[in-house]
C-alpha cells in the first residue's frame, strides 16, 4: 500500500518518537553536562579508569580487563595485546593528548607503549594512526611491546593494520566483569560511577532493548516518512540556502557541497599561482572558507590546506602579525585543519527556539554582515600576503 508523506503521517511519527523519548531520557552524568557523545569527556573518563595510579582503588584490574576484551574482540586476534595482558601493568602511566594522541599508556619498566585513538562521532583522518605510531616509535624507542587501538562506537576498522579496531562494547564487558568479580571490594563511589558509565554506554551507544523494539516498529511503519525527514534535515536545508547565497556573489566560487560542508573561495585566488591547487584535490585553492554544517550549529571557518605547508606557514605568520585583520589571537584545529578565523552563524539554541523561517532570515542577515565587514578585511589581508 502506498503511503503518502503528509502532515498527518508526520504528526503520527512525532507521537511515536515521543514514546521513544521515554526510554532515552533517563538521567546520566554525561547527559546532564550535555556531552553524551563527546570524545573528550569519554577519553577523560576512560583515562581515569585505565590509570592504575588513580584513586579509584582498581589498580590495573580495569586496564587488564579492557585489554583482554580487546584481544578477544579484535579480528584477527592481536597476539601483541595478548602478550601485554601477562605483564605487570601496575606502574603504567596514562597520558592525555600527548602529541595529539587521545590516550597513551606508557610503562618503561615493562617496555610498553599503547596508543588509544577514541572516536564517537568521527572517523580517522589524515593518516593520523600512522603518524601516531611513528611518533611513539621515535619518542619511546625503548618500547618493545607496542600496540594500537582504534576505539569507536560502531567498531570502525582501522586503515593501519597495526591497530585493533574495537567497539565500546569492550568497555562495557570489561566494566561488567569487574563489577561481578570485584564489585563488593571497590569503594562505593567507584562502583557507582563504573556501573553508571557502563549503563550509559549500553543505553546511548548500543540501545535499550525496549527502545530498539520501538525503533524497529517505527522504521517498518514509517519508511517513506523517515526517508522524507532524512532528506530534509535542518543541516540539508541550511546547506541549500548557503549554496544559494554564495552563488549570488559574483567573485565567489563554491568549492565543495555535501551533507556536512559548503565551502567557497574567491575566484581571484584561483588565478594566483601560490594559492591555486594544481593537483586534482578536493578544493581548487589552498585557502578555504568552510561552512561546517551539523545538527547543532552552523560555523563559518577560514582554514589553509595542511598539505600546502608553504601556504599554511605564510597564513599562520600573517595571523600572528596581523591579529586585527582576523579579530582574534585564538588558533584552533578542526578535523585536522588549522582555523585562523571563525564566525558562528547558527547555534543549538537558535535551532531549538526558532522557526525554520526565522533561522533562514538569521542566516541571510549574518551572511550579509560577513560580506560587508569580515570578507573585505580578510580579503585585503590575504591579498597583501599572497597577491602582491
Amino acid at each position: 500500500m502506498e503511503i503518502l508523506v503528509n502532515s498527518e503521517n508526520l504528526l503520527n511519527l512525532e507521537t511515536e518518537l515521543g514514546n521513544l523519548d521515554r526510554y532515552r531520557h533517563r538521567p546520566n552524568f554525561l547527559k546532564a553536562l550535555g556531552v553524551t557523545w563527546s570524545e573528550l569527556n569519554h577519553s577523560n573518563f576512560l583515562a581515569f579508569l585505565l590509570d592504575p595510579l588513580e584513586r579509584h582503588s582498581l589498580g590495573d584490574q580495569f586496564l587488564k580487563g579492557f585489554l583482554k576484551e580487546i584481544d578477544q574482540a579484535s579480528q584477527p586476534r592481536s597476539s601483541g595485546i595478548a602478550e601485554i595482558c601477562e605483564l605487570d601493568l601496575s606502574g603504567t602511566r596514562v597520558e592525555r593528548e600527548s602529541d595529539n594522541i587521545d590516550i597513551l599508556l606508557l610503562n618503561p619498566r615493562e617496555e610498553l607503549a599503547i596508543i588509544i585513538e577514541n572516536k564517537t562521532l568521527t572517523g580517522e583522518h589524515d593518516d593520523q594512526l600512522q603518524r601516531y605510531w611513528e611518533t611513539v616509535a621515535r619518542k619511546y624507542s625503548w618500547s618493545i611491546h607496542r600496540a594500537g587501538i582504534l576505539l569507536s562506537v560502531y567498531g570502525i576498522q582501522p586503515t593501519d593494520q597495526r591497530y585493533a579496531g574495537v567497539s565500546y562494547s569492550t568497555v562495557c564487558r570489561a566494566g561488567e566483569k569487574l563489577l561481578r568479580t570485584s564489585g563488593n571490594a571497590m569503594p562505593v563511589w567507584t562502583r557507582n560511577y563504573l556501573a553508571e558509565y557502563v549503563s550509559l554506554i549500553r543505553r546511548e551507544f548500543m540501545g535499550d532493548p525496549q527502545a530498539l523494539d520501538l525503533v524497529w516498529r517505527i522504521n517498518l511503519r514509517f519508511r517513506e516518512v523517515l526517508d522524507f525527514v532524512r532528506h530534509n534535515r535542518p543541516s540539508e536545508l541550511l546547506g541549500q540556502k548557503l549554496s544559494t547565497l554564495i552563488a549570488r556573489v559574483p567573485d565567489l566560487q563554491i568549492e565543495r557541497e555535501d551533507r556536512s560542508e559548503v565551502s567557497f573561495s574567491l575566484t581571484e585566488w584561483n588565478r594566483c599561482a601560490v594559492l591555486a591547487n594544481r593537483k586534482q584535490g578536493r578544493y581548487k585553492v589552498r585557502i578555504i572558507f568552510w561552512f561546517r554544517l551539523s545538527d547543532d550549529s552552523v560555523d563559518l571557518l577560514l582554514r589553509p590546506d595542511p598539505d600546502a605547508r608553504d601556504v599554511e606557514d605564510r597564513l599562520l605568520s600573517l595571523f600572528a602579525r596581523r591579529p586585527a585583520a582576523f579579530g582574534t589571537r585564538d588558533l584552533f584545529e578542526r578535523d585536522g585543519w588549522k582555523v585562523v578565523w571563525s564566525r558562528r552563524f547558527v547555534t543549538r539554541e537558535d535551532l531549538d527556539g526558532k522557526s525554520r523561517e526565522q533561522i533562514m532570515e538569521q542566516l541571510e542577515g549574518r551572511w550579509q554582515a560577513f560580506l560587508r565587514a569580515d570578507l573585505p578585511r580578510l580579503r585585503a589581508a590575504l591579498a597583501e600576503e599572497f597577491l602582491r
